[in-house]
């Protein structure tokens, strides 16, 4: 049985699972496999099936796009060497999701 489907924008959704950045009690980084655990946790929670941390950098972009913020900002937050990787990316995803 599906666990029931959560709004994410419900801020419960997405409790427990740590930021970029977040330390474990004992003071040291967080383990890529324990965030890894704890994101599919969450995306189950939300009704959401399998979620990869990857899946959620194409997600961003197309949306930061279709939000209209400026490619270099989107380039920069995701990362990217040039706003030119980012372009090729996820412009013609964003692009494609509108026709």
């Amino acid at each position: 049985m599906d666990p029931p489907s959560r709004d994410v924008n419900d801020p419960q959704v997405f409790e427990g699972l740590p930021s970029r950045g977040q330390m474990n009690p004992a003071g040291s980084p967080i383990d890529a496999s324990n965030y890894r655990r704890d994101l599919k946790r969450v995306a189950r929670k939300a009704g959401l099936g399998e979620l990869r941390t990857h899946d959620l950098r194409h997600t961003a972009g197309p949306l930061l796009f279709d939000a209209g913020l400026p490619m270099k900002v989107i380039s920069e937050h995701l990362g990217h060497s040039s706003e030119c990787v980012t372009a090729d990316l996820y412009v013609h995803t964003a692009d494609a999701s509108r026709g």
